[in-house]
C-alpha cells in the first residue's frame, strides 16, 4: 500500500500499526502520540496520507522507546 489506505484490511494494517506504536507509549494519549509524531512542522493530519502518518509514528515511537 502507498499513500491511502482504500480496502478494509489496508485500514486494519493501519490501525494496527498505530495500536503498537500506541501501546509502546501508554503514558500518552492517541491524539498526543499523533500530535507529537507530526512534530512542529505545521503538517495538518487531516490532510497527511494514511501511510506517511503511520510511519511518522512508528518513528516517533522508536525514538523514543527503541
Amino acid at each position: 500500500m502507498e499513500g491511502r489506505a482504500q480496502t478494509s484490511i489496508e485500514k486494519k494494517a493501519i490501525i494496527m500499526r498505530l495500536f503498537v506504536a500506541w501501546i509502546s507509549m501508554p503514558e500518552l494519549r492517541l491524539g498526543q502520540l499523533i500530535s507529537n509524531a507530526l512534530g512542529f512542522t505545521g503538517t495538518d493530519c487531516f490532510y497527511i496520507e494514511d501511510e506517511v502518518l503511520v510511519e511518522r509514528v512508528e518513528t516517533y515511537a522508536n525514538k523514543q522507546y527503541p
